[in-house]
């Protein structure tokens, strides 16, 4: 599962060996560091965050599976912009902002492609 927050990305899958744990996978660490944050805060501190410079995300996190659901239902409770791209400027960048507006170019033309 890909998240586009204005916390980060993130990349989740199910832990290999443990069906209760997922994998927060990160790209960069401050998005990372802002998701441990964000347990910290709550409470949901069962985390193991992992440096695996040679993979294909450079950070994991090792986190319980009912511990990203909470933060993933807390970031639907907590909208409070109506543009998504403007808010990731505001809170994390023009860079980052341009970024996820690529992905959003992509994605567009995908649409574009798919019409009926």
């Amino acid at each position: 599962m890909w998240t586009f927050t204005t916390d980060g990305f993130y990349s989740t899958v199910q832990h290999n060996a443990d069906p209760k744990t997922v994998v927060v996978r990160c790209r960069a660490k401050d998005d990372a560091l802002n998701l441990i944050e964000w347990l910290g805060d709550h409470d949901l501190t069962s985390i193991t965050m992992q440096h695996t410079p040679d993979a294909d995300y450079e950070w994991r996190l090792f986190i319980p599976r009912h511990a990203w659901a909470q933060y993933l239902i807390s970031a639907v409770e907590h909208l409070d912009y109506p543009n998504f791209k403007t808010a990731v400027a505001q809170r994390q960048g023009l860079e980052r902002a341009d970024i996820y507006h690529d992905v959003w170019s992509v994605m567009a033309e995908f649409q574009e492609d798919n019409r009926e």
